[in-house]
């Protein structure tokens, strides 16, 4: 059967309105995402003294949202990573922390796996403010300590 004008017209109108709707669910879930949404932020303890809380919300405040959403690509590695199961994705949202799922993420200060995983480095770079904190070691550069770690050796994925 011979593809007629008609017929092409339809196929590419439906491809380009499949194509503007998933772009515009993709766009409403990126712009809805908090500091504390992203792996690896850690959560807030109720039961923690006045200084932990302090803490975790200026941890929040030196979190680059705008980092992490431009280099994310969405492949999931991270999701499937993670010990916790505390990372989630929501069809084409980018992986993010859920308000349940919070409470299991130990923060990228004590694991750190999502970001060791991520082959774009987003997740680096979204704690880059963040990060130096925990750097006792001045040789060892800009990455918090557990990067040196065993997983880091055997589970990295690097782009090729």
């Amino acid at each position: 059967m011979a593809l007629t004008r008609r017929s092409f017209i339809k196929v590419a109108g439906v491809a380009a309105g499949a194509l503007l709707v998933s772009l515009g669910l993709q766009n409403a879930t990126v712009q809805n995402i908090k500091a504390e949404q992203i792996p690896g932020a850690g959560h807030k303890d109720t039961d923690s003294s006045n200084n932990e809380i302090k803490w975790y919300n200026r941890r929040l405040d030196n979190i680059d949202t705008a980092a992490f959403l431009a280099g994310c690509s969405r492949c999931g590695i991270c999701i499937q990573k993670c010990p916790f199961n505390a990372i989630k994705s929501a069809s084409i949202a980018v992986p993010q922390l859920t308000k349940v799922s919070q409470a299991k993420c130990p923060g990228y200060e004590n694991c750190g796996i999502c970001a060791t995983v991520c082959p774009t480095d987003c997740l680096n770079d979204a704690f880059r403010n963040f990060r130096d904190k925990y750097n006792k070691d001045p040789a060892a550069g800009d990455k918090p300590h557990w990067v040196n770690g065993p997983y880091e050796k055997s589970e990295r994925i690097t782009p090729k």
